[in-house]
């Protein structure tokens, strides 16, 4: 699909919302990712979330989000988890699970914080 302005997401999800049938949770959290992954980045999203989900919510919006988000922005480095696996420097081997972002010191409910620590 390319880049998307503003304005094209929302006709986008627009679109989306008016035919979904399944459950809300889902929806919301789709919403929720594309939006957040915009002024993130999708290597935060791609972070935060389970390979599952990731793909779920790709195809729940029928979007590559690669294609919709920039890979980082001037907010990435907000997130802490994302800043550990910058300076882990195998961005690949967290998001698969092969180095657990928690033995890098991060709680797995801090994984998801946005701001300084």
């Amino acid at each position: 699909m390319g880049k998307m302005t503003i304005e094209q997401l929302v006709a986008h999800v627009d679109n989306v919302a008016s035919t979904y049938k399944g459950d809300s949770h889902v929806l919301f959290g789709a919403i929720g990712a594309l939006f957040v992954g915009r002024l993130y980045g999708w290597r935060v999203i791609r972070v935060f979330l389970s390979t599952s989900t990731y793909a779920k919510y790709q195809k729940v919006l029928g979007l590559d989000f690669k294609t919709v988000m920039p890979p980082e922005t001037e907010l990435s480095d907000r997130a802490l988890a994302y800043r550990i696996v910058k300076r882990v420097k195998d961005f690949w081997g967290i998001v698969r699970g092969q180095f657990p972002i928690e033995n890098y010191g991060v709680k797995s409910g801090e994984k998801r914080i946005l701001g300084d620590i």
